[in-house]
């Protein structure tokens, strides 16, 4: 039977702190054809990955699905459930239709609110999602936002364990490794590091706010040793240079997951230390380590070796994040499409249960409201017009050539943030109407202004008429006042 063609269409690719997709991609290359493309550059790539297309162009995007005839679509995290429907089919009919998976992770699921969750609900419950695959502490999460408890499938996350796995002996060091975020708190790791001056204490930080943490380091007298990032084949190697991982999190974000390295250090003999945020981290830990609810706490385990017989229970716990054992539980979603009486064959547009095409976050609804935008004032202002835009710089000033742009508030030109208050907000629209201003946008980045400045809303109702107003653009007429 010939592979199963699945197009993985992600965020960005090829990023070396989303190893899990690499590890994906190599457990599951042999046995299906795979063609991935990316909507966005990653920020730091790692070397040797597989080939890719970049872009976020629609057209170009159906013209790969035209060449490529993929059996599935696939992709990470709950924010590209509604990019993979509008492909599959979801918003628009297409045919054929091509049915889709996506694999979760914590940040999408803890984050925000529970917002991910609730966009994405929609889509992974129609027929053409064939399941959500989630740590097993997500169900409750993913269900509480709408997700139907029968697609999802419990998963822990994807390690390649053959690059970690080594019962050899282990350096003495300590390591804390991650994305530079403020939900980290690694902070208290600088903390930890300066109670042991006599030891060495490394940090693999990742991006983000990591100019800050070595600003941080440097004003301590650099209690620990930042390293820069290492390629994927080369972290096995890493990790037998060390005895503990402290990994640090903040109890108020109360959003870091089940991270990667937990597994991965375990695979590698190194002991774990993980913050007490959560009681689901218990499972995630197996046992094989310690979760503490102070960072004084691990000042006195640090000065003990590891126990042998957690450290040999931890390789038995890295064993259930193996992508290499789990694989199948996605592989047997993805053998359904070659069921001719498979649900999704059946499956019409149902954009009526979610919110329509262009109205969402994604990469993708985005451009597609930018471009709808564009048209929509090239046809209702004039070349060589001048209009107030409102929209907190979100669109820039070049959404549209021949005419001329004016931010709000202004000043100098340039702009110059929200209005103090209500009389603020009037008297500036008045000032902009006196110096020219002919018409006046508000854009979908800056709709709360209207809720906010009730006063504004009022004026602009009251005394201008409206040429538009939907999800993505509301449109005065300055020129002739009521």
């Amino acid at each position: 039977m010939n592979k199963l063609r699945v197009l993985y269409i992600l965020h960005h690719f090829p990023q070396i702190s989303e190893t899990y997709i690499r590890s994906e991609l190599e457990a599951l290359s042999d046995e299906c054809e795979i063609r991935i493309v990316s909507l966005s550059e990653a920020d730091y790539a790692y070397q040797n990955h597989l080939p890719f297309d970049l872009t976020d162009d629609p057209v170009e995007i159906e013209r790969i699905i035209d060449e490529f005839q993929p059996d599935v679509l696939h992709s990470h995290w709950l924010q590209q459930a509604r990019i993979l429907a509008w492909f599959a089919g979801y918003f628009e009919s297409r045919k054929p239709s091509i049915p889709f998976t996506l694999r979760s992770h914590s940040f999408d699921v803890l984050e925000q609110d529970g917002a991910f969750i609730r966009q994405a609900a929609p889509v992974i419950n129609s027929d053409l999602c064939l399941g959500v695959l989630g740590f097993p502490f997500a169900r409750p999460y993913l269900e509480k936002g709408g997700v139907s408890p029968f697609k999802i499938h419990d998963c822990f996350p994807v390690v390649n364990l053959r690059r970690f796995y080594d019962e050899s002996p282990n350096g003495n060091a300590v390591m804390n490794v991650g994305a530079c975020l403020p939900k980290k708190q690694m902070e208290d790791y600088l903390e930890l590091a300066s109670s042991h001056p006599a030891r060495e204490f490394d940090l693999y930080a990742l991006g983000y706010q990591k100019a800050e943490m070595t600003r941080l380091n440097a004003a301590q007298g650099n209690p620990v040793r930042i390293v820069a990032p290492i390629q994927p084949e080369d972290m096995g190697r890493e990790y037998k240079r060390h005895e503990w991982l402290v990994y640090t999190a903040s109890r108020k974000m109360n959003s870091v997951g089940w991270p990667l390295a937990v597994a991965e250090a375990q695979a590698a003999g190194v002991g774990v230390c993980l913050p007490n945020i959560r009681p689901d981290l218990r499972e995630y830990l197996g046992g094989a380590g310690f979760l503490y609810d102070s960072i004084g706490e691990v000042n006195e385990l640090l000065r003990q070796p590891f126990p042998n017989e957690l450290r040999q229970q931890g390789f038995s716990q890295a064993r259930r994040s193996d992508i290499w054992q789990h694989k199948s539980i996605l592989t047997n979603l993805w053998v359904q499409v070659r069921s001719p009486t498979a649900a999704w064959r059946k499956a019409a547009p149902d954009g009526n249960n979610a919110d329509p095409w262009g109205a969402g976050p994604t990469i993708l609804e985005k451009r597609e409201r930018l471009r709808r935008i564009r048209d929509e004032l090239s046809r209702l202002i004039p070349a060589g017009s001048t209009f107030i835009l409102v929209d907190e710089e979100a669109l820039g000033r070049d959404i549209i050539s021949g005419r001329i742009v004016r931010p709000f508030l202004e000043r100098d030109g340039q702009y110059w943030g929200p209005p103090e208050n209500d009389e603020a907000a009037v008297r500036e629209v008045e000032r902009q109407r006196q110096d020219g201003a002919h018409y006046m946008a508000f854009a979908w980045p800056a709709f709360w202004w209207l809720d906010h400045y009730a006063g504004l809303q009022r004026h602009m109702h009251s005394n201008f008429p409206r040429l538009i107003e939907n999800e993505r653009l509301v449109v005065f007429d300055l020129r002739n006042a009521k």
